[in-house]
């Protein structure tokens, strides 16, 4: 496993809700979330939602606690993918 991003202060975080899986053993952050799902339901849409949240208050702790440089960080990326599909959407046209 490459250890470039350790060494460069970045973690693998992964977040899901299904107990044991291969990808925990190289991720650095596990986060579960559990939610009780409606048997019709085959979209786990709560699920879904419980890790929208946890990402929601990683990206808002980020942006809070962190130097200009990351937040322009960020600020490029929202616009690359802003770009994007801008583009995507322009070429369906």
């Amino acid at each position: 496993r490459n250890q470039i991003h350790r060494l460069c202060g970045y973690y693998d975080v992964l977040c899901h809700n299904h107990g044991v899986s291969p990808i925990m053993e190289v991720s650095d952050i596990v986060l579960n979330t559990k939610s009780d799902e409606t048997r019709r339901s085959i979209l786990a849409m709560s699920s879904r939602i419980a890790q929208l949240a946890i990402l929601d208050a990683i990206y808002t702790y980020i942006v809070i606690n962190t130097d200009k440089n990351s937040v322009q960080a960020i600020y490029n990326t929202e616009t690359a993918l802003l770009n994007k599909k801008n583009n995507h959407s322009a070429r369906r046209m």
